[in-house]
């Protein structure tokens, strides 16, 4: 930007912080990005993806105060991008379009932010305002993304369309199919993966064979069900 350097603001939890009490416009799964196509291209950015100083400083405040007081989130996060990123090579994706997939990774809880904390510590099941609330996190997440003006266009698509299903009943714009941006399509498979094999306060961590059978049981519903191999191909290279 003009008069402006490519450098690390001096307070990005002052600036992420500013985001969150600033008025957003609704913003929908299905409205154009900025300066980009409609959230339904399964095609990706052209143009360089490479975070910037200021992306990098953000990305890091961000998982500062999302694992604040839940380190798991944050953990969660940087298996979930290192997931996206071993899929996006299996897949010969070139070097910005796999950034921009990691990117999305990283960011995609970002709208947590904006749920309240007794929303997210609830450890028994939600009320119907509670899950309005925990669901609101997609757009918020939106929002604020759209908002620090440095992602690429496919990360706010991961953003957008993270709980969209293959089937069509996801949310928050019920997209199925290839109206949901293969990142997305990606990153969903990567995120119930880590859910599904990670132990948490109610349930124990499940197996890579249970894990792997629970996605190909969910194949053409949750997931699309062309991934699905190549996904398990990837996590269980390495059993």
């Amino acid at each position: 930007m003009t008069g402006q350097h490519a450098s690390t603001p001096a307070d990005p939890d002052r600036e992420l912080r500013a985001l969150l009490t600033r008025p957003h416009p609704h913003v929908s799964p299905l409205d154009p990005v900025p300066n980009g196509p409609p959230s339904r291209p399964t095609t990706t950015d052209t143009t360089s993806t490479d975070p910037t100083p200021r992306l990098q400083a953000l990305a890091a405040s961000l998982g500062q105060m999302l694992g604040h007081d839940d380190h798991e989130t944050l953990d969660h996060t940087e298996r979930v991008a290192t997931l996206a990123a071993r899929m996006a090579e299996h897949l010969g994706f070139p070097a910005a379009r796999r950034d921009a997939l990691v990117w999305g990774a990283r960011m995609h809880d970002i709208g947590k932010l904006a749920v309240p904390g007794d929303v997210l510590a609830k450890r028994g099941p939600l009320t119907p305002d509670e899950w309005r609330a925990m669901r609101g996190h997609v757009e918020a997440g939106l929002a604020i993304a759209e908002s620090l003006g440095c992602l690429p266009r496919t990360a706010l698509l991961v953003l957008a369309q993270h709980h969209e299903r293959w089937d069509g009943r996801g949310y928050p714009a019920r997209l199925h199919g290839e109206q949901i941006c293969l990142e997305a399509r990606i990153f969903t498979l990567c995120d119930v993966w880590d859910a599904l094999t990670q132990a948490r306060p109610y349930k124990a961590a499940w197996t890579a064979p249970q894990a792997g059978a629970e996605l190909e049981r969910l194949a053409g519903q949750a997931f699309d069900p062309a991934l699905v191999p190549a996904f398990l191909a990837v996590v269980t290279a390495d059993i």
